[in-house]
């Protein structure tokens, strides 16, 4: 399967337009359909159509495993600073709780809390990051899914309207018909 990557993202999305080669052979499809079933109307499911929908979705599957392997250490560091961010939490907690007896003392602890407390920020901001890295694979992976279904109803399309012609029906509304596409639906990032 020949999977095209853009250039701005590097999710594996359906190819722009379909190749001629691939417009030959899902025409000669068509016209092979309507010439072996005469009674076929355009909305049947046939073997051709249930095999381009298959390409398309396997296409879809390969999505959602490119989006778990890309968020994969994404989550995973998020959940590590996650941890962190508990533990910076106890240790600001004991500072302020008791920052010591002498001035010597105070001192030193201060210095060490206002340290702990930038930890903290570096931290959150990291989180942040992290979560808008994941929500932007999201969206890379939303489009991806949603050109496999573009893909399906252009080759579909091309596929009945060969059919159509070839059982010399009205060709313009075999584009109307074109069957329903069975999205496979997206990883969630949030229950992985």
């Amino acid at each position: 399967m020949n999977r095209s990557k853009s250039r701005f993202s590097s999710a594996p999305i359906a190819p722009y337009k379909v190749s001629l080669l691939k417009q030959w052979r899902t025409s000669r499809l068509g016209r092979t359909d309507a010439r072996n079933h005469k009674g076929i109307a355009d909305a049947t499911l046939t073997q051709a159509l249930k095999g381009i929908a298959a390409y398309a979705q396997s296409g879809q599957h390969e999505v959602n495993r490119w989006l778990i392997k890309e968020s994969e250490p994404i989550v995973v560091g998020s959940s590590r600073i996650r941890i962190q961010l508990g533990q910076l939490e106890s240790e600001i907690l004991n500072f302020t709780k008791n920052l010591g007896d002498s001035g010597r003392e105070r001192k030193l602890n201060k210095r060490a809390l206002e340290l702990l407390i930038e930890k903290k920020t570096s931290q959150m901001s990291q989180l942040e990051m992290n979560s808008d890295s994941l929500e932007a694979l999201y969206r890379q992976g939303t489009e991806a899914i949603e050109s496999w279904e573009r893909y399906f109803t252009a080759l579909a399309s091309i596929y009945l309207r060969s059919l159509s012609k070839k059982l010399k029906q009205d060709v313009r509304s075999s584009d109307a018909e074109v069957p329903p596409f069975d999205n496979v639906p997206i990883v969630d990032l949030e229950q992985k």
